[in-house]
């Protein structure tokens, strides 16, 4: 158990293994940081549907209680005090209570394992190479582009690397990329991950068919 700064935000939800750049405007996140000279420093980022209400209520039910920690790999300072971060996704962390609100919110945290699928090292590796397989044909299906412009790599990535990269990185909503933080295993991440693809390329498959049949003379 420790004690971190904690940055809510409302567009965006940090995963392990995930790199997330971040805008610091906010008089109360840029003090978070302002003395900050090294690319060590943790911070607990918290997904918040509404953060100036949570600042006044001062964590009285707004935020989710399941967060994730990010080390500051990149500081750009900015005029007028404004500065840019990159974090990198390190664990999930429940909130244990919060500590002080001002200057900086700070909140005594636990951090939270993942559980591990029950697989031998061969039967991931044959996960992670189907689950890249998907990714790949949705991306290109649905959203027209190539693995290649990701944000992500996948050379001899890891299973759970690959699943939280594309439960952060795909076009989940907000909410659902919450929830898919606070589910408990790897296994629920994965099935809930390969569903969504799933379903998004049967769509993309059928609207294609159906637009196959529409220009084609012969069977109109």
């Amino acid at each position: 158990m420790k004690v971190i700064p904690i940055l809510t935000v409302s567009h965006a939800v940090l995963f392990p293994y995930g790199q997330l750049p971040l805008p610091m405007r906010e008089r109360h996140a840029t003090l978070m940081i302002e003395d900050l000279y090294s690319t060590d420093q943790e911070i607990g980022l918290l997904f918040v549907k509404d953060t100036s209400k949570f600042r006044l209520q001062f964590g009285e039910k707004e935020p989710a209680q399941i967060g994730c920690i990010g080390t500051v790999e990149m500081v750009e300072r900015l005029p007028y005090g404004r500065l840019n971060l990159l974090l990198r996704g390190q664990k999930r962390f429940f909130i244990q209570d919060f500590i002080t609100s001002k200057p900086v919110l700070r909140a005594r945290i636990q951090t939270i394992e993942e559980q591990d699928f029950p697989l031998t090292e061969a039967e991931k590796g044959r996960l992670t190479n189907w689950l890249y397989e998907r990714i790949h044909e949705y991306l290109k299906v649905s959203m027209k582009c190539d693995a290649m412009n990701l944000h992500w790599k996948f050379d001899d990535i890891r299973l759970a690397e690959l699943i939280n990269q594309a439960a952060m990185y795909l076009d989940l909503s907000l909410q659902e990329k919450q929830h898919i933080l606070e589910l408990s295993s790897l296994e629920k991440k994965y099935q809930f991950v390969s569903n969504f693809i799933e379903e998004k390329l049967a769509v993309a498959r059928f609207s294609k068919n159906k637009m196959c049949i529409l220009e084609n003379p012969v069977l109109n």
